[in-house]
């Protein structure tokens, strides 16, 4: 257990867990054998044995990973959105039938 590590009123923790620093676990939530919990992760529900997690809230540590992952790409995404939304505005304008 690293530093800054914050249990809930009635967590379970079993053996072999390690705890990164600032991790932080909910109450009534059990703490399988062997779980790691990465930095600053905030653990909400129950965590199997011999599994990793990571973020708030806390994930899988390859869930967490593919989402960091997706962020990065969210400020290109999103501009490509707004692109494709003005082209359908466009697109919209010129099928109107025009009026007489």
């Amino acid at each position: 257990m690293a530093g800054q590590v914050g249990l809930a009123g009635s967590v379970k923790v079993g053996n072999g867990v390690m705890m990164g620093g600032q991790v932080g676990i909910a109450d009534h939530v059990q703490v399988g054998d062997g779980v790691a919990l990465l930095a600053k992760s905030g653990l909400m529900d129950n965590a199997p044995a011999k599994t990793q997690w990571a973020g708030y809230p806390a994930r899988t540590r390859i869930q967490w990973l593919r989402i960091e992952a997706a962020l990065n790409e969210l400020p290109d995404a999103l501009k490509f959105l707004r692109q494709l939304e003005r082209r359908l505005e466009e697109l919209e304008k010129s099928l109107k039938p025009k009026s007489e």
